[in-house]
């Protein structure tokens, strides 16, 4: 049995593609009202990135650049219920792995920054804590060098 809505779906599928064939091609052409044509631009995007590839080996051989690197471990608060840790601790001790009295999980994040100061690249993983890494109404964060 055929579905009804499969041909319709085909159809405005296909429009769809046509429509935006047609929109990359007028892109392409030279319009006196959009700006320079494809011919007017300067050199190809490969070029540059050639360029910057060039540019960029010459000052790795130069300067070689300093990083510091920072390991950021975000663990959950006691008190806090870790779900994950639970279902762990009860799934190994069915699996007949015994003896674990807690398990616990945390977020490790390994952090590498490129020509700043210790000092800069602490403040930095602390706003980057702040912004995306961590709740702080939930987790305990620790920042530090990483064991090496």
């Amino acid at each position: 049995m055929a579905y009804p809505f499969t041909e319709l779906w085909d159809a405005a599928h296909a429009a769809r593609s046509v429509r935006a064939r047609g929109k990359r091609r007028a892109r392409r052409t030279a319009d006196p009202g959009r700006g320079p044509g494809p011919s007017d631009r300067g050199p190809g995007l490969s070029v540059i990135c050639r360029l910057r590839s060039r540019a960029a080996r010459r000052s790795e051989v130069d300067l070689p650049s300093r990083s510091v690197r920072l390991e950021v471990r975000v663990e959950l608060k006691p008190g806090v219920l870790d779900a994950e840790g639970e279902s762990v601790e009860k799934s190994l001790g069915l699996l007949g792995i015994r003896g674990v009295r807690r398990v616990a999980t945390a977020h490790v994040y390994d952090l590498e920054f490129v020509d700043v100061t210790p000092a800069e690249a602490h403040r930095r993983a602390e706003a980057a804590v702040d912004r995306l890494l961590a709740n702080p109404v939930i987790h305990r964060v620790t920042i530090r060098p990483p064991p090496d």
